[in-house]
């Protein structure tokens, strides 16, 4: 048996939908809406062969800029999703004084 506190609503930091899913891109931002009032900025990437759009938690692009998400983004996750997928990113974001790293 495994027993593990979810926060409510159940949210994660991105959401990264797949150009094939069974749910739209706007039954998913209907959704969090929902179940988080104005708190995600959904991005369409029209460009990207397999990614139609990813949700983002809007105090995320307060700790890092939009471009360098997106690298990121493409870098490390982008490549190993299928059309069909939606996939969850938990992002961990620490800030350091001195030389930046991402």
């Amino acid at each position: 048996m495994q027993i593990k506190k979810i926060d409510l609503p159940y949210t994660h930091d991105i959401l990264v939908l797949g150009k094939h899913t069974t749910i739209t891109k706007n039954v998913v931002l209907h959704t969090l809406q929902f179940l988080a009032p104005d708190k995600y900025e959904m991005l369409n990437l029209d460009q990207e062969p397999i990614v139609e759009a990813i949700f983002i938690r809007k105090d995320i692009l307060r700790k890092i800029t939009l471009n360098i998400l997106l690298r990121l983004l493409a870098d490390k996750v982008f490549p190993y999703i299928a059309e069909e997928e939606i996939i969850k990113v938990d992002l961990s974001i620490k800030i350091k004084q001195g030389p930046f790293e991402v």
